[in-house]
């Protein structure tokens, strides 16, 4: 059984769209989706139910890394093989799935991250924003983790039950993504990116929801940073404790 998460906020109209096209199989698994309404104001909850998808109807808005945990609690009371996270919003297509999932099946990795640059890494419909920070972040992390992604921050990913169980996440917003990745190398997990389709269109992101384009685009690149820096220092003490104990 794999698990499938989405975490919606205000996203009534994107999700007409979604569910219908989720499957209802994928790798011999059946696919059992669950809706994470982040204080949704529109009919969100609504539009999932009359689907048939379960919802975690939380209030008020606490952002996309307090709704993911607030699923990951939920499910560690559920039997599941795989979980796999996607967002509501379009930008991510329920026929890349199978391109998720196969390699956990196969036993390849522990965790499959989607990349919308791995067979095209130009900048094409990419907001320039967004290009900018993803190529700084790329060398960043190539840097501290010694492995390129070539898109961290890419929500659409896959998980076995154990790694799901290794990673820990703090951040309330954006940082969920960049924590997985410190998390895996610290653990030793095998993360293995997967090409899917590149989706940019108008309403496909929520970081300007607070505080307006400029100032909520500021308050997630600063999110991103401070949790660079914090992950950066966790991996270090834990690499100074292994040496020390040796």
């Amino acid at each position: 059984m794999i698990r499938l998460v989405i975490p919606a906020f205000d996203e009534a109209m994107a999700l007409e769209t979604l569910l219908p096209r989720l499957p209802t199989v994928v790798a011999d698994h059946d696919i059992v989706p669950l809706v994470v309404s982040d204080g949704s104001t529109d009919a969100t909850v609504e539009v999932a139910r009359r689907f048939g998808v379960p919802v975690l109807d939380l209030h008020p808005n606490r952002g996309k890394g307090t709704a993911i945990r607030a699923a990951l609690e939920v499910l560690e009371d559920l039997a599941f093989d795989f979980a796999v996270f996607m967002d509501a919003d379009g930008q991510h297509s329920p026929e890349d799935l199978p391109r998720l999932v196969t390699p956990l099946q196969r036993g390849e990795a522990d965790i499959v991250v989607g990349s919308r640059y791995a067979a095209d890494t130009r900048r094409g419909s990419t907001p320039l924003n967004r290009y900018i920070v993803r190529s700084g972040t790329i060398a960043i992390l190539s840097r501290i983790l010694g492995t390129r992604f070539t898109d961290p921050y890419c929500g659409f990913r896959a998980f076995t039950r154990d790694a799901l169980d290794r990673v820990e996440l703090c951040g309330a917003r954006y940082e969920g993504e960049l924590e997985v990745l410190f998390d895996a190398h610290r653990c030793g997990l095998t993360v293995v990116e997967v090409a899917i389709g590149r989706i940019y269109g108008p309403g496909t992101s929520k970081m300007s929801a607070d505080g307006g384009p400029m100032i909520g685009r500021a308050r997630v690149i600063r999110q991103y940073a401070t949790t660079i820096i914090s992950k950066t220092r966790e991996s270090r003490s834990a690499a100074d404790q292994t040496a020390d104990s040796r």
